[in-house]
Parts: structure tokens; sequence; C-alpha cells
């Protein structure tokens, strides 16, 4: 007699499974997120399992091997990755639509294929014929091995039978599985692709690059324990209307999260950054309301220009507009420049932008907004090799900020002559040719930038 099928749920969010269908998940309290599951007995994976050894001494393991790593001489992607691509290792590359996920990968796959490492590409989104034509604007003509299989098991049995050393899936939401009473996309059908890749990476030795998507709020689409699943997760930002793009790790057992890439999106592809620190620095004339601020970005000083103005309303609400900072900061921003420095804002429409399309999203650039605003308001000019990095406090204090000492040491590379930073009393001091001046308070900071 036939063994029933049993069906449960589970939510894609956080993986919580329940015997019925729930509106709200108990455990991480996300709506609508209940998929169903129909369980059903497999027979075992034709992958071979490797045998299963004793336990080691952690003094008695050597440390990975260059050899394991697969480098593919685009450095601002290798940092990022750890290194390199390591062998029996998942990769998952996300990204919104557009952004450039596959163009990366290709350059990727062209890289590593001009070293002697075979490359097999599937792709269920896009024909082979359309993969070529990209190929063919990027300058790519490699050979690499390209399909258009989507079911799971000719996939396992094309990575078996070809010697490559890079296995890409563009992407994991269109790989299924016909033993699988659901369609593609589908918890039940992206577990168990995650699962049964995981196994074959680790029989064959190969590294897998997975291409997923991200969801309106910026994460990865689909199951979140599709992240915990793979090894490294690597998200690819930027803003389709800007011609940047920033590579960051949200997850890597390899290396660190604190590594970003920076590329601009070229005619013939995604060109690396080699000096992202002053990528974003403005060369236009350098008027009243612009001021120079710093972010971190990983471990890596980036340096912004940020641009204030300030007119007379004309509207009983005065209008506040923020292009690259929160708008609840810049509301936190005018409201300390009202009180503690006797501006009247009430009558003023604010409008804040940061050159470039940069997002921000460190307090730091506290201080430099608040400049640029009171220039704005002044009309009066600050000085292009004036830097200023700091948090503003609600008293009209300034804080500090993470990674001080390596902002000043980067702008002394790129030639500021002054910097202002938080400090307990006002001083100043040299270092090479810049001068490093700390002040308690924004008032201290206005009172300096202007007369000196």
């Amino acid at each position: 007699m036939a063994a029933k099928e049993k069906s449960i749920f589970i939510c894609s969010q956080c993986g919580k499974s329940s015997s019925k269908w729930m509106g709200r998940c108990p455990e991480c309290g996300a709506w609508d997120s209940f998929e169903e599951e129909v369980q059903v007995k497999r027979k075992s994976s034709s992958v071979k399992r490797a045998s299963v050894s004793g336990p080691v001494a952690l003094k008695e393991l050597s440390p990975e091997a260059d050899s394991e790593r697969l480098r593919t001489g685009m450095g601002e992607f290798d940092r990022v990755a750890g290194g390199g691509l390591f062998r029996k290792s998942i990769v998952l590359l996300s990204g919104g639509p557009g952004i450039g996920k596959s163009t990366l990968t290709l350059q990727v796959c062209d890289r590593l294929q001009a070293q002697g490492h075979q490359v097999l590409y599937f792709s269920a989104e896009e024909s082979a014929v359309q993969i070529k034509d990209r190929a063919g604007r990027l300058g790519i003509h490699q050979e690499i091995l390209l399909s258009n299989e989507e079911r799971l098991d000719e996939i396992l049995a094309l990575m078996e039978t070809r010697e490559t050393g890079l296995v890409v899936i563009d992407s994991i939401q269109t790989v299924y599985d016909p033993a699988l009473d659901t369609v593609p996309g589908t918890v039940t059908q992206i577990r168990n692709a995650m699962f049964r890749l995981r196994e074959a990476a680790q029989h064959s030795g190969k590294t897998i690059l997975v291409i997923g998507h991200v969801t309106k709020s910026g994460n990865v689409a689909g199951p979140m324990f599709m992240e915990h699943m793979v090894d490294v997760v690597l998200l690819l930002e930027g803003d389709d209307k800007n011609y940047w793009r920033i590579l960051r790790s949200k997850k890597n057992r390899y290396g660190s999260t604190q590594e970003i890439g920076v590329f601009t999106m070229e005619k013939e592809g995604l060109k690396e950054v080699l000096n992202p620190s002053s990528f974003f620095m403005s060369e236009s004339p350098f008027l009243s309301g612009s001021v120079m601020g710093s972010v971190m970005e990983g471990i890596r000083p980036i340096f912004l220009e940020i641009q204030a103005l300030t007119s007379r309303s004309v509207y009983a609400m005065p209008q506040r507009v923020a292009n690259g900072i929160d708008t609840r900061l810049m509301n936190i921003i005018l409201a300390v420049i009202e009180k503690r420095l006797k501006f009247r804002l009430g009558e003023q429409d604010v409008f804040i932008n940061i050159v470039g399309g940069f997002r921000a999203q460190e307090p730091s650039v506290g201080l430099a907004v608040a400049m640029a605003v009171l220039s704005s308001l002044k009309n009066k000019d600050l000085k292009q090799k004036d830097l200023f990095i700091g948090e503003l406090g609600l008293s009209g204090e300034l804080r500090k900020v993470p990674f001080t000492e390596k902002r000043i040491e980067e702008s002394l590379k790129l030639g500021f002559e002054r910097v202002f930073i938080p400090g307990t009393e006002h001083k100043a001091k040299q270092k090479g040719g810049l001068e490093i001046i700390s002040c308690p308070t924004l008032a201290a900071v206005a009172e300096r930038a202007w007369s000196g």
C-alpha cells in the first residue's frame, strides 16, 4: 500500500515549519510567508558521499593552500570574495534586476577561462544566443560552455561528466526537480536544489556560483535558509540610473565581510575602480553649500561632496528634500542648527544632495551636512580642501566616529589641508601637510572654519 504524502508549511523568511498554514509567522513575524511543502520520499542521492574520517586536532590541520583558490585576477572581486573563489564552495551572488549580476559573472568566467579553468554556465533565464551576444559586447571570446538546462538531475549529471573548475547557475529560482510536485522558485524546490548542489560541490571539488534575485527591501529573494546553506553571499548594489556599482560581502566563511569592491558600469562591462576613496569627489566648481565629508564602506574610507541649498519658502509648509541621506537625520540636523545656533529655518526650504548618487548610511556625515547647510544659509564658501568628520549630537556637541585615524591618513594622501574632527577641547595639530582641528561643538567648528 502506497504511503500517503504529507504536507507541511514552511516560512519562506526564517524556515519555521508548521503542520498548518498560518497568516503570520510566530518566529519572525512575517505575514503571508508560509508555503506548502509536500514531503516526498526519495531514493538516496546518486552523488557519492566521501567517507567519514575521525576527529583531527586543530594543530594538525594545515591552512587552505593557494591552490584551493580560483583567483580571477579581478582585484576588487577577489578581495571581496576572500582572496578568490574557493574550491568545494557555493557562492551566492545577488542583486536587483539589471544591476549587472550576469555581466560580472561573465567577466569572472572569462578571467578564469583565460587561466585554463574550464567554466560551465547554466542559464534558464536567457538563451545561449543572448549570452553569446552579451559576451560579444563585453569583448569575451573564451570557450565558455553554455547550457539552458534547468532540470536539477540533468545539471548534476553534466557537472559530473565535465571537467570544470567553476559551475554557474543563473538563476537558482529557475532550477527545479520534476520529482517534486511544486513549481520552480518555491521553498521546496530551492531547498532541494541547494542541498544537492552543496553535496555535488563537496564531492567533485568544484566551485558553484549561484545567481539570485533580491526583493524590494534589498534582501535575497527566496527562503532565508538559502543564505545559511552557502559559503559566501555577495551583494551587487547600486542605482541603475548611475554608473557605479558596489560589491559587498554579506557572509563569507573564507574572509572578511568588511571588504567592498567598487566598479563602474561601462560599455565594455564592469570596470574596477582602483582608487575608490576619491571616486565620488566632484570636480565641479566648489561654491557655497558644498562641503567634503567621509563615510566608511567596509574598511575603506570614501570621501563625498555634500551639497545643501536653502531658500526662502513660498509655501506654508517649507520643503525638506534629502537625496543620499535619511530624511529623519536631515530633520534632526536642521533642528539642532535652529535650536543651538539660533538660525530660523522654519521659513526656509532645505535641499540636501550627495554628489554622484551615493547613499550615506552612517552618522559620521552629520557634521558635514550641518556645515553645508550653514554655508548655504550664510552664502559663504568653504575651502574644497577642508574635510568634516563627526556625528552631531542633539545638544550641538560633536561625537567621535569609528576609524577616524584611517580617514585622516587617507585624507592626507588625497591632499586635504584641514580636517575637522570631534574633541573635548578646541585645539589643532599638524600631521604632514594636514592640519587636524578638534572641536567640541558645531558652533566651534563654524567659527574656526570661516575665521581661518
